[in-house]
C-alpha cells in the first residue's frame, strides 16, 4: 500500500476483497497451482518482497516491491534474480 501511495498509484490493497483474494490464492497449495510470498532480507530489514502465482514451474511476477532506502542495490531485481 505505502509503495502505491508513494508513486501515485491507486492502492489496490485498500479494498477489502483484493486482500481476501491474496490470502485465498497464498493458501492454495497443489501441483498445477500456488500462491507465493518471497522476501529478500538483511538482518531484520526487509529489502524486497514479492507476491506471485506458480503453476507447475512457472512462477508469474505479480506484486513486487522494494524498500527505497535499498534502492542503490537494486533489492528488487536480486529478489526476482
Amino acid at each position: 500500500s505505502e509503495q502505491y501511495v508513494r508513486t501515485g498509484l491507486y492502492d489496490v490493497f485498500s479494498l477489502g476483497w483484493t486482500v481476501r483474494l491474496l490470502e485465498r490464492l497464498r493458501d492454495e497449495r497443489s501441483e498445477a497451482f500456488s500462491g507465493r510470498l518471497c522476501a529478500l532480507r538483511a538482518g531484520d530489514s526487509l529489502l524486497a518482497a514479492h507476491f506471485g502465482m506458480r503453476s507447475f514451474g512457472t512462477l508469474y511476477w505479480w506484486f513486487p516491491a522494494y524498500e527505497p532506502a535499498f534502492s542503490k542495490y537494486s533489492p528488487g531485481g536480486v529478489l526476482l534474480y
